[in-house]
């Protein structure tokens, strides 16, 4: 881990378009990041309605590996 974004809103909605500016600003030279995977997470619908559990990356992987 090279950086951490920690980020908060009035509510969840707020906290997520905080969230989603603060990852497409985010630049970094010379090494890959997952900044866009991580916008299509947070962007994701069943995200934005709390319906998160330890397996939503392998529930949704095709629509967040997209791109």
């Amino acid at each position: 881990m090279i950086a951490k974004i920690v980020d908060h809103g009035h509510d969840r909605n707020e906290a997520i378009a905080r969230m989603l500016a603060a990852l497409g600003g985010v630049q970094v030279e010379g090494v890959k990041t997952n900044a866009a995977f991580l916008s299509r997470v947070i962007d994701h619908p069943a995200f934005r309605a709390g319906e998160t559990h330890t397996g939503f990356v392998a529930e949704h992987g095709a629509a967040l590996t997209k791109g």
